[in-house]
């Protein structure tokens, strides 16, 4: 064997392994997500059970971000945090029509209150002065919005 076969090889059987991992951990905690513009398939994923961090974002905000449609959220505040995190739905609706229109639902069919997905977080571009822009790549919408055991925090908190 060559080292592109046994490189092939174990890249398989790594991929196998993980498979079983993530499937059997799935079936225990019954989470469901679904990617943009794939409403009918739906995934079990693991890493949805080890999230710890959630942040709080008004709609129709969290709604665009959920989308696709919004791909910064600007904050005041820098953040060294990378990889994948909750999006909560704050209470507060913003008065943003233009943002509502987006979504194409109206004010009050926007989820409130609740997790209604995940996005990562990429990178925290800014400064100060000008203020810190959080770059969301790969949302994934949870089928089932969930309600948080913990309070919810304007900025990061721990959902669970």
């Amino acid at each position: 064997m060559n080292q592109y076969q046994i490189g092939g090889l174990v890249f398989t059987v790594l991929a196998a392994v993980i498979s079983y991992f993530i499937v059997n951990k799935a079936k225990s905690n019954k989470i469901k997500i679904t990617t943009p513009g794939s409403k009918l398939k739906s995934k079990k994923l693991k890493i949805l059970t080890e999230l710890t961090k959630a942040i709080s974002v008004r709609q129709p905000y969290a709604e665009l971000i959920m989308m696709g449609l919004k791909t910064e959220e600007c904050r005041s505040i820098s953040t060294n945090i990378r990889g994948r995190i909750y999006i909560y739905a704050s209470n507060t609706l913003e008065k943003d029509l233009d943002g509502i229109e987006q979504t194409k639902k109206s004010a009050d069919e926007l989820p409130r209150g609740v997790l209604i997905g995940t996005v990562e977080i990429k990178n925290c571009i800014g400064s100060k002065a000008d203020g810190f822009a959080w770059q969301l790549e790969s949302p994934m919408r949870l089928v089932q919005p969930l309600k948080p055991k913990n309070k919810p925090q304007p900025v990061w908190f721990n959902p669970f």
